[in-house]
């Protein structure tokens, strides 16, 4: 196989590169010097392919699981159904539907088969010599480029691209970030990036305004909110929005069932970008969820200049002020200002393990790059929940790769999880909706009345405080 052929290149490079690094430098004629730089360069690019197409071809894997998992399903189910019926007409369905199996299963391998044949054809270009699509100036710096050639889309690339070069920028806004990766989606066909931003401007002017004319009271009586400015400042930024402009969580009681499983063509949850990004809640009913309402608030928040950040836990996302004097977690799903410790986040929605939380995936305060790799993460699901596979392996790939860079061991936290499914499983297979659980796949939604325990587990404080008349 041309993979096979590519190592087994590398290989021999690397036994060159350490016989000539036995000689001393000044020994070595200038051709073989010559020579040495070319093979380090062609090492490099080899060493970047190989990596590049396990990857891909990782990702082909779960997939394949995942539709496996959901065929097997479906064929259970179909069993049940057609077991109270008539013997001849049961073996009758069964027999056609064993049909359709199949047939599903033979796409599947014949998409497999031509993906695999796409990273040889890749593979075997590169074996020829020049013309491997890398980026010089991402290797000239050490970092392994992102994915190109044909198992990927050019377009999505390129904006994935563009924003993380905005992320990187001191001007960096997460609302501009936020909008730029909903372009394009179903949902977001009249987005403004712009306008939206100027709305926020609005937001946060107001919100300024009302946070001064009511500064007094906690000068006044500063036990009522903790003696903390800090938490007078926020519980009045989430009150004003929700009281003045009506932000809240998606009323529609499917939108606070619980998790949400990722399937083509389901477009209740993520197949909509107003449930997923802000543009939803500058919109219309100025309704969102635990992807948009947290983002929401920090967007809002940063622009008056207190230091809110971002911070993923598994299958939610969640705000913490953090600065040198004051550092409180802010739940943006429900109503009022509701402060949860830590350990609620490691118990809830879904429990973390100590093996999962050292990967550096969940509870730290974000960076700008993994503020986009969440974004980034949402938008491949939108688009997988529309069947444009090409483009959710893009993204996605993408925003795996920017978590790596930030620190995060993605391989591990992945393979953790496919562990955790198959023990739980109760017929061994993979179970695509926590398959995607390392983000914000469920509908997360706290009801103020939920204490999960004592009373101290959070705090909640009254609209009845302040004036919005």
């Amino acid at each position: 196989m041309a993979m096979d052929e590519f190592e087994l290149r590398a290989m021999k490079i690397r036994r060159n590169l350490e016989a000539l690094s036995s000689t001393h430098t000044n020994a070595i004629p200038p051709h073989l010097q010559e020579y040495v730089i070319e093979m380090k360069r062609e090492l490099s690019r080899i060493e970047l392919q190989v990596a590049t197409t396990k990857e891909f071809q990782e990702y082909q894997q779960q997939a394949l699981e995942v539709n496996k998992g959901q065929l097997n399903i479906q064929e259970q189910e179909h069993i049940k159904q057609t077991s109270s019926g008539n013997g001849q007409s049961a073996r009758s369905a069964d027999d056609e539907y064993s049909d359709k199996i199949q047939q599903q299963n033979e796409r599947l391998r014949q998409v497999s088969l031509q993906r695999t044949a796409e990273i040889n054809q890749q593979n075997l270009r590169l074996m020829r010599g020049p013309g491997l699509d890398v980026r010089p100036k991402q290797e000239s710096i050490g970092i392994r480029p992102h994915p190109v050639g044909e198992g990927f889309d050019t377009a999505e690339l390129n904006l994935c691209e563009m924003l993380e070069k905005k992320a990187s920028s001191k001007d960096y806004d997460i609302a501009e970030i936020n909008l730029l990766a909903a372009k394009g989606l179903p949902g977001a066909e009249k987005l403004d990036v712009e306008k939206t931003r100027n709305d926020f401007d609005q937001l946060a002017a107001w919100v300024k305004h009302e946070t001064d004319r009511h500064l007094y009271k906690f000068q006044k009586t500063p036990e009522e909110f903790n003696n903390s400015e800090a938490y007078f400042r926020v519980l009045m930024m989430i009150c004003v929005l929700q009281e003045d402009f009506k932000v809240c969580y998606n009323k529609d009681p499917k939108m606070r069932a619980g998790p949400v499983e990722v399937i083509r063509n389901d477009f209740s949850f993520f197949g909509n970008s107003h449930d997923l990004f802000i543009h939803g809640l500058t919109e219309a009913a100025h309704q969102g969820t635990c992807a948009s309402l947290p983002v929401f608030y920090v967007a809002v928040g940063r622009r008056l200049g207190y230091p809110l950040k971002l911070v993923e836990c598994k299958g939610h996302l969640f705000v913490r002020w953090e600065d040198a004097k004051d550092r409180f977690n802010i739940e943006g799903t429900n109503r009022g200002l509701n402060c949860y410790p830590d350990q609620e986040y490691m118990e809830w929605p879904w429990p973390i393990s100590k093996e999962e939380l050292e990967t550096g995936m969940y509870m730290k305060s974000l960076s700008p790059k993994r503020e986009l790799a969440a974004f980034l993460e949402l938008r491949a699901l939108c688009l997988k929940q529309h069947g444009r596979e090409k483009q959710h392996a893009t993204v996605k790939t993408y925003a795996d790769n920017l978590r790596k860079k930030e620190g995060v061991d993605i391989a591990r936290l992945n393979q953790l999880m496919r562990d955790q499914v198959k023990k739980d499983s109760k017929d061994g297979t993979v179970a695509s909706a926590l398959l995607y659980q390392t983000l914000m796949n469920t509908n997360s939604w706290r009801d103020p009345e939920n204490k999960r325990g004592s009373h101290e587990k959070h705090t909640v404080f009254s609209f009845e405080l302040f004036d919005f008349k």
